[in-house]
């Protein structure tokens, strides 16, 4: 299904649904937030002068698993806003954001094994000993060192491809989560696919219209890109309401 909205329309749904609550959703993002800088700073910190290539890659793979963590914790954290910020929620709380979003953990596991799991194996695999042989044997016996380059980028770009395919069909999973606390992991994935078929690319070019408020946000001593996030966090959760509108007929789209 197809549908398609003029972006100040969502823009000014996702307003309304952050009237009176952008300063709980924004403290529920800063917290997350401020970990993950003080991680970067702590590990930038301990990074020698003179660090050998085993302890840089220890530090990286630090950083590797405190960006898989933030990535999990702002996964929850999003379910709790659009919880929060459904039309019959006078205020948002940002215990309350906390309290639904770590309650979700289990039902958005299939999601994040998914979305995260999926680069890791990929990686894992590009990276093993077997298929490194078998791109060694190509280069050296079946082709010339440009194709076997022009091949290699071809594959990684279907690699990051198929990946932002996944990402944005699952883009709308803590939306239905928010408004659906009883559906199961599968289900999620199932109603997020079918609600995102033929809008994807619309969403992407939805998103970029937000590059401004990031920029302007970064300015502001760069806490204004929680503002920012916040703003989007809300117009994605608009989007989603209006496609359930015309999907399910159990949202009235003037409730926003």
């Amino acid at each position: 299904m197809v549908t398609k909205y003029p972006f100040w329309v969502l823009k000014s749904d996702a307003r309304r649904l952050l009237k009176g609550k952008w300063n709980a959703v924004v403290l529920s993002l800063f917290i997350p937030f401020l970990l993950y800088v003080i991680l970067a700073v702590k590990l930038a910190q301990a990074v020698p002068q003179n660090a050998s290539a085993v302890q840089l890659e220890k530090i990286m793979m630090i950083q590797y698993a405190g960006t898989i963590g933030f990535s999990v914790l702002l996964e929850l954290i999003m379910v709790g806003i659009f919880r929060n910020l459904q039309p019959n929620q006078e205020k948002a709380s940002c215990l309350n954001i906390y309290a639904v979003g770590f309650g979700s953990f289990f039902k958005l596991l299939p999601t994040m094994l998914i979305t995260l799991g999926v680069p890791f194996v990929c990686n894992l695999l590009l990276s093993s000993d077997s298929v490194t042989k078998f791109y060694d044997y190509l280069m050296f016996s079946l082709m010339s060192i440009e194709v076997y380059g022009v091949l290699v980028q071809l594959v990684s770009l279907f690699l990051e491809l198929f990946m932002l395919y996944l990402t944005l069909s699952l883009t709308m999973v803590p939306c239905i989560l928010a408004n659906h606390p009883t559906y199961g992991g599968i289900r999620l994935i199932k109603e997020s696919f079918s609600l995102m078929k033929g809008n994807r690319l619309y969403f992407v070019a939805f998103s970029f219209s937000f590059v401004g408020w990031i920029l302007l946000g970064s300015l502001a001593f760069t806490i204004g890109i929680l503002w920012a996030l916040a703003y989007m966090m809300a117009a994605q959760y608009a989007y989603y309401r209006r496609l359930a509108f015309e999907a399910e007929s159990v949202i009235d789209v003037n409730e926003i």
